[in-house]
């Protein structure tokens, strides 16, 4: 294996939930297509609106409302990234996916593009009841 890749259960990382970071994604995406186009405007619409929760083994989705939720694996690790395999999703088929991490952000590929996710940060509990 190679030097400083780690495979782990659990990537401490991944936990918690993560917003689809519209701003940040249409800023790297924007220039690339052409102001006013089909793909734009339908860009324009699909980003920001998925929510993306890691618990330890599953993973749980909120598109516009649609929920999802599957079992993924930590394949490897390294000091910037972690490759996970989910189970049933994407139209039924098993996908490994390349997560890179930068601060309190990460991106995905998709296809020649990247999508950015910023942490959504824990609600506190307050009083006796949380």
């Amino acid at each position: 294996m190679a030097q400083g890749v780690r495979v782990r259960r659990i990537d401490k990382r991944l936990l918690g939930t993560w917003q689809s970071d519209k701003a940040r994604t249409m800023k790297e995406i924007g220039p690339r297509l052409r102001k006013g186009s089909r793909k734009a405007r339908i860009f324009d619409s699909m980003f920001g609106k998925l929510r993306i929760c890691f618990m330890k083994d599953r993973v749980y989705t909120d598109f516009k409302g649609s929920l999802e939720a599957t079992n993924y694996r930590v394949l490897a690790s390294d000091a910037d990234s972690v490759a996970v395999l989910y189970r049933k999703w994407f139209f039924g088929k098993a996908r490994i996916q390349h997560i890179h991490f930068e601060g309190t952000r990460y991106w995905v590929s998709i296809g020649p593009y990247r999508e950015f996710f910023k942490r959504v940060p824990n609600r506190k509990k307050t009083g006796a009841n949380g």
